[in-house]
């Protein structure tokens, strides 16, 4: 039997540009902190030759740092409920890989804000090229609500967001352990923050 433990760390800085009348104001936060923390409870996976897949839910646990007066929040501050569906495929002649995959959340009201978000539906890609134990490449993101955002905290509506992101990523694998660090550069933002977010985890297998 495989056992995963993931400890994931996340440096958030948004950039909010808010309209004030006929002028607009820009407000900046940053913060370094333990993000949300999710739970596998169920994960089955297959392979065939150079391709890899796995199907899993996952349990959102709001065990990040929040706070309603800071913009800048590395966690939701809510439960939810997130199928995936991922595959990579790695040729271990070249060490060209390629991964991507699905996830849909459903989230539970937030009870700091009365606020409960829709279903977001969120995509992410990457493609790497390994040297030995060293990995370097490109990833890239897509977050885009399916659903309007609902409870008696949501005044404004529907509120739908959406917003893109791109960047490296760098990985590095040594027995059990393996080590990531993403950098995202966020655009295309609709009612939700845009800004840089650094993504480092630490994955161990046992």
């Amino acid at each position: 039997m495989e056992s995963n433990v993931d400890v994931g760390l996340t440096l958030s800085a948004p950039n909010l540009p808010i309209p004030v009348g006929p002028i607009g104001v820009s407000f900046i936060d940053s913060n370094v902190a333990f993000g949300d923390t999710a739970l596998a409870p169920a994960v089955i996976g297959w392979n065939s030759g150079n391709f890899y897949w796995n199907a899993a839910l996952f349990v959102l646990a709001p065990t990040g740092d929040y706070s309603t007066s800071q913009l800048a929040n590395t966690s939701l501050h809510r439960w939810a409920l997130m199928p995936r569906i991922a595959g990579t495929y790695f040729d271990p002649k070249t060490g060209w890989q390629a991964s991507a995959n699905i996830v849909y959340s459903v989230s539970f009201e937030n009870p700091a804000t009365d606020y409960e978000t829709g279903e977001i539906l969120n995509l992410e890609g990457s493609i790497t090229k390994n040297f030995g134990a060293l990995g370097v490449g490109g990833v890239a993101y897509a977050m885009i609500q399916t659903t309007p955002d609902s409870g008696a905290g949501a005044r404004l509506g529907a509120f739908e967001s959406k917003v893109y992101g791109a960047g490296p990523i760098i990985t590095y694998s040594m027995g059990g352990l393996t080590l990531l660090a993403k950098w995202y550069a966020e655009f295309g933002a609709e009612n939700t923050f845009e800004g840089n977010i650094v993504d480092a985890a630490a994955s161990f297998k046992f």
